[in-house]
């Protein structure tokens, strides 16, 4: 006789079928099904495309107040570490204006992005799989990773407008606004200005992104992400001191 199909029966669930394009927007509007659908193909490029694009008009637009605010910086840092010659500093700034104005820093852009993107993904990778003893692949992590990228997108349509208006590089959405730069200092003015709106939100796609792949809670992810997050962010204050200054996250 045959035994009856018990319903009770756990069914395997099913990876969430979307397509690139509701995948983008989904990192959004549902990040969780997004990350649950990446696949082992390399959609990472796309992703790093669109943000390029985006960033790239942006730069058409706000070049002049780029240049122009890497200037001031450089002669502050000038005019802090010495007492030259009005003649012999001017001869600098202009060979520093002439170097930050060559076309070929901006074809340099994606390919620091690529390599940006492909360390932080190896780092993810060892954190999910070792941390937190996931079985995640690299090309899934990077392409999750390069997902957040997207946050990009918002910033720029937000960021855009204000630089525009300003005329002026010098637009802040983080804790950057509580204090300025020349009373806390560059060390704790570069902790202030990381924690932006949109770094956060890509730390916490992230954070969503790793226990989708590793099959954990957030919590446990995102404790680990914030951790390195906070190093990183550490790091990045103190070669500001230094004068180096890293974008992003």
């Amino acid at each position: 006789m045959n035994e009856p199909i018990s319903t009770s029966e756990v069914v395997p669930e099913e990876t969430p079928q979307m397509g690139m394009v509701a995948r983008f927007v989904g990192v959004f509007t549902s990040p969780r099904r997004s990350f649950a659908s990446i696949k082992r193909n390399h959609e990472w490029l796309a992703a790093i495309l669109v943000v390029l694009i985006f960033g790239m008009g942006s730069y058409a637009l706000t070049r002049p107040y780029i240049i122009k605010g890497q200037l001031a910086t450089f002669e502050e840092r000038l005019d802090a570490n010495s007492n030259m010659p009005e003649a012999q500093k001017q001869e600098i700034l202009d060979g520093y204006e002439e170097q930050i104005s060559n076309p070929v820093w901006l074809l340099l852009g994606p390919v620091f992005l690529v390599i940006v993107a492909l360390i932080a993904s190896a780092i993810l990778l060892f954190l999910g799989n070792i941390v937190l003893g996931g079985q995640a692949k690299f090309l899934t992590v990077l392409n999750m990773y390069c997902l957040t990228f997207l946050v990009g997108v918002p910033e720029t349509i937000i960021k855009l407008p204000m630089i525009l208006s300003k005329k002026s590089i010098d637009v802040k959405t983080s804790l950057g606004l509580l204090a300025s730069s020349e009373s806390v200092g560059p060390f704790m003015s570069t902790i202030l200005d990381k924690f932006d709106i949109f770094a956060i939100w890509q730390v916490a796609l992230v954070s969503i992104g790793l226990s989708v792949l590793t099959k954990t809670s957030v919590g446990k992810s995102a404790t680990v992400v914030v951790i390195v997050w906070l190093l990183w962010v550490i790091i990045q204050a103190g070669l500001a001191t230094l004068g180096v200054n890293f974008g992003g996250m």
